[in-house]
């Protein structure tokens, strides 16, 4: 009776659910609204490189749906496609979703809870616990064995003696492949080459190893598009990075970090290695005279977005930085930015309306040279076709002689926003804002003749008499000649530097306006702005966003990578 009764309610509840708003839908629409948080939950697990070992995929969401009622649940366990992402936190939950996922592709988040050991050793010890890592391993791999796997991201501790079970793995449909790894050094080992996944990377579009230990896949893989690569603890050389971008040749985006550890130099391969598919290239806090030889053999896209994030240079091991390579990407730019002190370096050329770009941030560990990166910059017209420069953002540094230069070679530079120093006791006899006025005033040849839009930031008013005592009189005497000679500056913006006087920002007084009123006589648009927010800010054009595509199998640590636009304008 009891029985009958709870069958009774059962039924009652089930036809009061039935009667609801939300159960009056068709199934596919029901579907497709557990479809979205499946896919939001997806994203939500998007992998972040380096792999946290708490990262878990959050299953409980759709496992709640299959319990609200009947109909829910019909609905839920016949979308095969709703059950292809879990973890192995809990192996009797993972073997309920591959049966529920039927014969859909499946993404799994694989972790190994123990501590890998490598490095030569004689021990019984260490044989036994080598064995036994080796065979636990091994054991787990094997249950990922067949044609289902699309995505497989490994939290384990791979090194050359424990290779084997991935590389025995047998997933010829694989798309992304994930390695993360502790970051305890490896012993090197002479052999650093070793085939995965059984030889089957067909179809292997994404490829991460954080960090790289002692050894790299020698497979040829046809069509990877993604490839990252830490080489925080690698003594991996750039001949090897090389060797394994020959391999890609539809290769897309490529993230390398950390390539820092010097190893004896052996030659490049004397060919070129072509990856015209490139749209993205990131070298990320790597050593300088590492990165430069690996850009010399690649042949990259005019389309391609080339990003050298923090190289450094280590003066006393180095020398001075050698020139930039011949990249078809820096010949098409259009867009402009220096920044330069004695230390760093940051230089951007781009072009928005063809999607392409490079971007450089260097800096020596101490100065190389006592004028910095002046003669580095000097050589930059033989990198660089200057003639298509329309915009150009710069600071003029006291010791810098290199601007007069590369202003000789931008014909049709059209906008110029100047940072000025201000003349310095240990670099005598500069001054940088005459210098530049004397410049833009000579008339055979008239340098830039195209030059519309000018801003000048630093203008410097002398606080003991800031109503006589001005900076302007070259600026007024430069705006003067360039009208004369028939090359007007349509407009001009300029921002007064701060003051010694504490209770002063470089705030133009009633004196100080009447003073400068010399300086828009000559232009259609003036503006005088007081010191503050500065003027000519540094600010990362929208084609340096994450391009589409670049972050679809993961994304990286917030920690490990500064946003482009957080850069310090040196001290001038």
């Amino acid at each position: 009776m009891k029985s009958q009764l709870l069958d009774i309610l059962a039924e009652l509840d089930s036809r009061i659910n039935h009667a609801a708003p939300i159960n009056r839908l068709p199934p596919e629409i029901l579907l497709g609204i557990f479809t979205l948080l499946v896919d939001e939950l997806k994203d939500e697990v998007n992998i972040i490189l380096p792999l946290d070992p708490s990262t878990r995929v959050d299953t409980e969401s759709l496992v709640r749906l299959i319990h609200v009622c009947r109909y829910w649940r019909s609905v839920a366990l016949n979308a095969p496609t709703l059950w292809t992402r879990c973890d192995n936190r809990d192996m009797n939950k993972l073997s309920t979703f591959f049966e529920r996922s039927r014969d859909c592709p499946v993404s799994l988040l694989f972790g190994v809870g123990w501590i890998a050991f490598s490095g030569p050793s004689d021990s019984d010890e260490h044989r036994i616990r080598t064995c036994t890592t080796h065979t636990r391993i091994g054991n787990k791999l094997t249950l990922l064995q067949g044609s289902r796997l699309r995505r497989l991201d490994l939290e384990v501790t791979l090194t050359y003696e424990n290779i084997t079970p991935l590389s025995d793995l047998y997933a010829q449909y694989l798309e992304c492949l994930t390695i993360s790894m502790d970051e305890d050094r490896p012993q090197p080992h002479q052999n650093l080459w070793v085939p995965i996944l059984a030889g089957h990377t067909d179809y292997l579009k994404a490829l991460a190893i954080w960090p790289v230990k002692d050894w790299l896949p020698s497979n040829v893989f046809p069509n990877l598009t993604h490839l990252t690569l830490s080489f925080r603890i690698s003594s991996a050389t750039p001949r090897d990075l090389v060797v394994l971008l020959g391999r890609t040749p539809r290769l897309e985006f490529l993230f390398v970090d950390l390539l820092v550890h010097y190893q004896p130099v052996l030659p490049m391969p004397a060919h070129s290695i072509i990856l015209d598919k490139m749209r993205s290239l990131v070298f990320s806090s790597c050593a300088y005279t590492l990165v430069m030889p690996i850009m010399k053999c690649l042949s990259l896209p005019s389309h391609s977005l080339v990003r050298l994030d923090e190289l450094l240079i280590e003066a006393e091991i180095d020398g001075p930085a050698g020139p930039l390579p011949h990249l078809p990407v820096l010949q098409h730019a259009c867009h402009m930015d220096i920044i330069a002190d004695a230390y760093a370096l940051l230089l951007a050329v781009d072009n928005v309306s063809c999607g392409c770009g490079f971007f450089l941030q260097t800096f020596y560990e101490r100065p190389g040279t006592p004028d910095g990166w002046n003669l580095w910059l000097l050589d930059l017209p033989t990198a660089i076709s200057l003639a298509n420069i329309t915009t150009l953002r710069l600071n003029i540094h006291p010791a810098h002689t290199f601007w007069p230069v590369l202003l000789q070679h931008m014909s049709e530079i059209v906008e110029l926003s100047v940072v000025i120093g201000a003349p310095r006791a240990d670099y005598p006899g500069s001054d940088p804002m005459r210098m530049f006025c004397d410049l833009l005033s000579q008339d055979s040849p008239v340098l830039c003749p195209s030059l519309c839009t000018l801003l000048v930031q630093g203008l410097r008013v002398d606080g003991a008499n800031a109503s006589t005592t001005l900076s302007y009189r070259p600026l007024a005497s430069m705006l003067a000649a360039r009208a004369r000679t028939g090359h007007r500056i349509s407009h001009f913006e300029v921002q007064l530097a701060p003051t010694v006087d504490e209770d002063s920002i470089g705030t133009p007084t009633g004196d100080t306006l009447e003073s400068y009123a010399a300086l828009g006589e000559h232009v259609d648009v003036f503006r005088l702005v007081p010191a503050g927010a500065p003027l000519c800010e540094f600010k990362v054009r929208e084609v340096w966003a994450d391009s589409d595509g670049m972050e679809r199998y993961w994304r990286l640590d917030p920690d490990e990578e500064a946003p482009l636009g957080d850069r310090i304008m040196p001290e001038l």
